[in-house]
């Protein structure tokens, strides 16, 4: 109960901020006293946030964490009017392996895993993730869709363009996807996204979503290479965000996609979607296959969602897998 206690009252202040919220108010919603109002404001203050209290008027939210915050995550989720459950771990070994144990033990469709450190995070291809708390956000989604496998082909992207239009809306941030799971800012990768699926005759039974993004993440915390070809939403905007605001944001549009990924009503809003935040289309590239490498100009992509490569000799091959690197120009968005 003081889980739901500190929620409500984050979410009641969060929907007055700048203004102030009663005392009294908040002890009459929540069934309680206003000195367990003040204890529990007492106690959010000495995990990172700052009140102010004037007589007469109550109470308002000066300062929040900068890091993830279980309830004030619950409490943007609400604000937002999505409904998820919300499983947060400070540490975890990954929070795709988190997912896969939840699956197993029957979780319910569409809970959302956090995590503010991985000890052990999964990239594409076997590749581990940058898990350091250092301002990444790390988001797994465990999904039950019961979708036919080739319904799914294009699951990966949709969720991609998702992401890329929520940033773009609501931050202003011109990012693109660069298939198959990349989201790039000026061509260097800020996130990406990971599917996996367990797969039962030809149906998809359980998915797990992964979400990798840097948020607040200073270049100088990254291993060298890694500063010449990433970036961090911060860098991108040029100030800090609010992670637990964006970590709402990405969580509302992962969960809206996904309901209209199932109910099958994505397609054209997904083509739209992909014309615009896409970034290869046009641009020469390589293309390095598990046993083959290709060169040729991205154009465009299957009803299956695979990359079309055309070749200098006119010869254009469909790509179901691939790892793409840019060898030519860069299709940037306009500002």
């Amino acid at each position: 109960m003081g889980k739901d206690i500190d929620t409500t009252i984050l979410l009641r202040l969060l929907e007055k901020s700048p203004g102030y919220v009663s005392g009294s108010a908040l002890a009459k919603e929540l069934g309680c006293s206003r000195v367990n109002v003040w204890a529990h404001l007492e106690k959010l203050t000495q995990e990172g946030f700052e009140f102010r209290a004037v007589r007469n008027r109550g109470y308002c939210l000066l300062k929040e964490p900068d890091t993830i915050h279980k309830n004030l995550l619950e409490a943007y989720i609400r604000r937002k009017g999505v409904s998820s459950k919300l499983h947060y771990l400070p540490v975890v070994d990954s929070t795709m392996t988190e997912a896969e144990r939840e699956l197993a033990a029957g979780c319910e469709d569409g809970l959302v895993i956090v995590a503010s450190k991985m000890t052990q995070g999964r990239g594409r291809r076997g590749r581990s993730w940058l898990g350091e708390d250092l301002g990444n956000l790390a988001l797994t989604f465990a999904f039950r869709p019961d979708i036919s496998l080739e319904k799914m082909q294009k699951f990966t992207l949709w969720m991609g363009v998702s992401l890329c239009e929520v940033l773009n809306k609501t931050y202003g941030l011109l990012v693109q996807v660069k298939w198959p799971n990349d989201l790039l800012f000026e061509g260097r990768k800020c996130g990406g996204v990971l599917a996996e699926a367990r797969i039962q005759g030809d149906r998809t039974r359980d998915l797990v979503l992964g979400i990798g993004v840097n948020v607040n993440s200073a270049l100088k915390q990254w291993p060298e290479e890694l500063q010449e070809k990433a970036t961090s939403l911060e860098v991108a905007a040029g100030k800090r965000l609010n992670m637990n605001a964006v970590a709402a944001d990405l969580i509302a549009a992962v969960l809206n996609a996904y309901r209209s990924f199932s109910e099958g009503t994505y397609l054209q809003d997904f083509e739209e979607a992909w014309l615009r935040y896409e970034c290869l289309h046009g641009a020469t590239v390589r293309a390095q296959t598990e046993n083959e490498t290709f060169e040729g100009r991205v154009a465009g992509l299957s009803p299956q969602g695979a990359l079309i490569l055309r070749q200098g000799s006119g010869k254009e091959i469909s790509l179901e897998a691939a790892e793409v690197s840019l060898t030519g120009n860069y299709k940037g968005l306009a500002k």
